[in-house]
């Protein structure tokens, strides 16, 4: 795999929400975007082609049409230029897809690198969230506050949250869960080493002790996918599967929300409670928004709610919809919706794990973008190219047999 390939992939599994590596206010993330566009260009002037599965290659850019269009009502609806650039920033790394579908093909990404690359490189993201965590539980930082402080001025703000209660989350957890949920498929379905036991336990260990119920729900959600999808009929294994996600389900409810530590994750507490009544209220209001035409086409890129102000909603299916329309929310569950069967029906043929890693991925991706940000936003948009670039491979490889 090309060197421009592994830095990508290991920017973003290890990067978090992309300030983690930069300069002057400049990322590795957009350098590394810039060139890989760049990079692309280059090799379809020279070959005059871009190969790929086509479907997807019509339905991205069916998708960068509407997001320009959504742009433009936005204009016409005088939103701030400032705030149709922010929502159009996150969304440009749709074009990241054809290069991707396109390089994939050409055998220039590896999959099994990639998969090296999400263990080895989230090991080092364990390893050390484990250790903050022990280190704050023991007491051997004085004040979190000046911790938080000292973070955020070396990192950047909102990369590491460190919670009241001496939780550490990364924005990169999200790619902790796929990884998590990656090395599970392969236990379930082919042989597996030492190292990737461990890693699964001690990875599901660091999303549990970060104490975010969308991180833990869809962790115990995507267990449950792998484990009836891997299992063709009702055997031991799916019985074992079932005892095992209710025993996680009864320590969640039990035991962890008694401890000190794991009270945030209780809907009972305060904090859990206002954080729940916000996102109700911004529904209602959004749903209120929409209306005639609006519903169709959406109120263009750049709006925002008056509570909500210029930030963005967490619930990104909705913030779809108030901006992009039912049109526009149709082309994205399809984009997800087509990238899920094809990836199903790849496991369906040949077990692979890495298709029903893909596929859980996708799948629980989906569910936390219910609360948080992710299909949208370049790492939800990267795991989707990389999953329509691996059906792509397939598919290529199946054409060429066949001829």
């Amino acid at each position: 795999m090309s060197n421009i390939f592994k830095l990508y992939f290991l920017e973003i599994f290890l990067g978090g929400g992309g300030r983690v590596f930069q300069a002057y206010g400049i990322t590795l993330r957009m350098i590394l975007f810039s060139l890989i566009i760049l990079y692309f260009i280059k090799d379809i002037l020279v070959n005059k082609k871009i190969k790929g599965d086509r479907c997807f290659l019509l339905i991205n850019g069916i998708l960068l049409f509407w997001i320009a269009f959504s742009g433009f009502i936005g204009i016409l609806n005088d939103a701030s230029v400032l705030d149709i650039i922010s929502d159009i920033k996150p969304l440009s790394y749709l074009f990241i897809i054809p290069p991707l579908i396109h390089f994939f093909c050409l055998k220039k990404i590896n999959p099994k690198e990639i998969y090296n690359i999400l263990v080895y490189s989230l090991a080092i993201v364990v390893t050390l969230s484990l250790t903050l965590t022990l280190l704050i539980s023991i007491g051997y930082f004085n004040n979190i506050s000046i911790l938080r402080n000292d973070i955020d001025n070396y990192i950047g703000s909102f990369e590491i949250g460190i919670r009241a209660n001496g939780a550490v989350y990364y924005n990169g957890f999200y790619y902790l869960l796929i990884g998590v949920l990656m090395v599970y498929s392969k236990i379930k379905v082919s042989s597996t080493r030492k190292f990737e036991k461990v890693f699964f336990i001690l990875g599901s260990l660091t999303l549990v002790a970060s104490t975010t119920k969308g991180l833990i729900i869809s962790l115990i959600l995507g267990i449950i996918i792998i484990g009836n999808v891997s299992s063709k009929r009702i055997d031991k294994k799916i019985i074992k599967n079932i005892i095992f996600i209710i025993s996680m389900i009864m320590i969640y409810s039990f035991i962890l929300i008694k401890i000190p530590y794991f009270e945030r994750i209780l809907v009972s507490n305060s904090l859990s409670e206002k954080g729940v009544m916000i996102r109700i209220a911004y529904t209602k209001e959004a749903l209120s928004a929409m209306n005639n035409l609006k519903v169709f086409i959406g109120q263009g890129l750049g709006f925002s709610l008056p509570s909500e102000g210029a930030g963005h909603l967490e619930n990104s299916f909705l913030e779809i919809l108030l901006e992009q329309g039912i049109i526009g929310l149709m082309i994205w569950l399809s984009y997800i919706f087509i990238t899920c069967k094809k990836l199903l029906n790849i496991f369906k043929s040949e077990e692979d794990f890495f298709s029903l890693g893909l596929f859980t991925g996708v799948v629980v991706t989906t569910i936390l973008t219910l609360t948080n940000p992710y299909i949208n936003n370049p790492l939800g948009i990267s795991l989707l190219g990389i999953s329509m670039g691996y059906i792509s491979q397939k598919k290529l490889k199946i054409e060429v047999l066949e001829n």
